[in-house]
């Protein structure tokens, strides 16, 4: 089989979208291209077409931000892949049903692929617009989850997603709770799940692992907070639930602002063990490293836009793919000897500064 891969850890920083204005030349427009580009990249035993198709991405609706995110990270991989990508528009308060509609405006222009990013709710409208690129033969990419009962057809449905997040919740779990202990804090009393609202369309599928680890853990009590904003805005809701749970030690995140957010928010007189999953993973192995965080599930939701064109391209140049294609969720894990984070830095003075203790 074809191995299928893409280099790059996300474009959640500037340079990322400087790469992509780079090559939104190649990729991003209907702009001409050699005979034999577009020889490659057409699905076999389609008829010849004048000038080349893009592909179609059509993301779930998100923030303005997110959403160039996504284009950038499409017009990347569809650079790398000598192919062009045009990213539908999907604001985060489209109507319902709009993801639809934007399949239906991309079938009409007769894509060889559609790449349709599968929102957290069930939407059984878009499934069905789906069902209808098929039967026209069009190849459809579903990213995160299957697209659900759709009608068949001459096209194929390939489903790019990340590895169910049962094992690394396990591995984040067991790290955090050895990291409890060794710091002379019991694991089993309690812990809370922070969930960054909005987010990506598999937040429901982390929390859901993350919980399920902490029932096999024998965690006694588990509970959740939700925040909004950036990682300064964890600490209300945080020391809030902590305040009415003084037992819990486990403090555990969905996203890089909940992480980061429970790293900073730690007092001297309150320790926990932090961990969870990230997006950052440079920052993330620092502060593993140094102890900061127990475990964090490498977790980059750009990947999918970039293995989705990454799959679409070689299914249309011939290429055997499976009809599911998986991605890795790396851990970083602290050292063995790791007990509880240390916290934010204290000023102490002009260049000068110190790690807060917990107490005792």
């Amino acid at each position: 089989m074809t191995r299928l891969g893409f280099a790059g850890t996300g474009l959640r920083r500037g340079v990322g979208l400087i790469a992509a204005a780079l090559v939104t030349a190649v990729a991003g427009c209907e702009s001409p291209v050699p005979p034999d580009v577009a020889a490659r990249i057409r699905p076999a035993g389609a008829a010849p077409k004048k000038g080349l198709k893009s592909l179609e991405l059509v993301p779930a609706p998100k923030a303005p931000y997110e959403l160039e995110v996504a284009r950038a990270a499409a017009r990347i991989q569809a650079g790398l892949e000598t192919v062009l990508v045009r990213t539908a528009e999907t604001p985060a308060d489209a109507p319902a049903g709009r993801q639809a509609e934007l399949v239906r405006e991309a079938i009409r222009r007769d894509p060889p692929a559609v790449i349709i990013e599968v929102p957290g709710q069930p939407d059984a409208e878009l499934a069905r617009a789906a069902g209808e690129a098929r039967a026209k033969g069009i190849l459809v990419v579903a990213l995160g989850r299957p697209l659900g009962e759709s009608a068949g057809g001459p096209g194929r449905e390939i489903v790019v997603a990340p590895k169910p997040f049962g094992e690394s919740a396990a591995r984040i779990v067991q790290v955090a709770a050895r990291n409890a202990v060794t710091g002379k804090t019991d694991p089993k009393a309690g812990a809370v799940i922070l969930v960054h609202e909005p987010s990506d369309p598999l937040v429901g599928d982390r929390v859901a692992a993350l919980k399920e680890a902490l029932q096999a853990a024998g965690v006694g009590e588990v509970g959740e907070v939700r925040f909004s904003g950036e990682a300064k805005d964890v600490e209300p809701g945080l020391h809030e639930y902590l305040a009415a749970h003084p037992k819990a030690t486990l403090v555990l995140a969905t996203d890089a602002a909940g992480v980061a957010g429970a790293q900073t928010s730690i007092k001297p007189d309150r320790p926990y063990v932090v961990a969870g999953y990230s997006d950052d993973e440079s920052a993330c192995k620092a502060l593993t490293n140094a102890g900061e965080y127990a475990a964090i599930g490498v977790y980059v939701a750009d990947r999918l836009f970039r293995k989705g064109v990454n799959v679409a391209a070689h299914v249309l140049r011939g290429d055997t793919v499976a009809d599911r294609v998986e991605i890795d969720t790396p851990i970083l894990a602290s050292p063995l000897q790791s007990g509880l984070p240390r916290g934010p830095v204290e000023p102490l003075g002009p260049g000068k500064g110190r790690l807060a203790t917990p107490a005792e």
